[in-house]
Parts: C-alpha cells; sequence; structure tokens
C-alpha cells in the first residue's frame, strides 16, 4: 500500500500487540492479506499512548511492523526494554517468526 498526504487508520487498544499474529512470518502475514502496522505509525501510536496512560506499549512481546520493509526485505519490530528504559527497534528477516513478536492489524 503507497499512501500519499493525510490518512487515518486504527488499531486495537491493546497494550500488547495482537497474539492471535504471534509467532507468523511477514510473508505469511502478507499472504492473509493482513495490513500490518508499519514503523512510523507503531512509534507514533507508543507516543500517544504514552502519553494517555504513562505506560509504555509492548512490555511482554514485540510488535512486528509487517506495513514495512527495508530495501532488503527485512521486517521492523518494536518493544519497551524495561531493563534499558526505552523503546527498541530490532529487524527481522520476512520469513522469522517467534512467538513473541505480534503483528498489530489495522482495524478496518
Amino acid at each position: 500500500m503507497n499512501v500519499k498526504g493525510r490518512y487515518v487508520i486504527r488499531f486495537r487498544q491493546n497494550g500488547e500487540a495482537d497474539t492471535e499474529l504471534a509467532d507468523k512470518a511477514a510473508d505469511d502475514l502478507m499472504k492473509e492479506r493482513v495490513a500490518g502496522i508499519t514503523l512510523p505509525e507503531r512509534l507514533l501510536l507508543e507516543l500517544g499512548y504514552f502519553l494517555a496512560t504513562n505506560r509504555h506499549l509492548d512490555v511482554e512481546n514485540g510488535t512486528l511492523c509487517s506495513g514495512s520493509r527495508d530495501s532488503d526485505g527485512d521486517v521492523p519490530s518494536v518493544d519497551w526494554s524495561p531493563d534499558c528504559r526505552e523503546v527498541c527497534v530490532g529487524w527481522y528477516g520476512p520469513y522469522d517468526r517467534y512467538d513473541s513478536l505480534c503483528a498489530r492489524a489495522v482495524v478496518f
């Protein structure tokens, strides 16, 4: 999806990413036609959630930002690291899957 200009999307109001989308690779989600959050959207969601609740998203699991890819096809993930006390961005291959990594689906 190539979006230009302003747009609005919605996500479930969960502190953690969608657990039913755990252990699925970005390529699996694409085949299933799951519209996932992008890296910039996830970072903005973090800011909004923190300002509203004074808490962080994804304390237990990470969000696979399946709506974003780098030039090699790798996919970013975002989580909160309580040990480092920071929001962390990591990268996974398009076929990588872990039970502690969940996507956030766009709610239509």
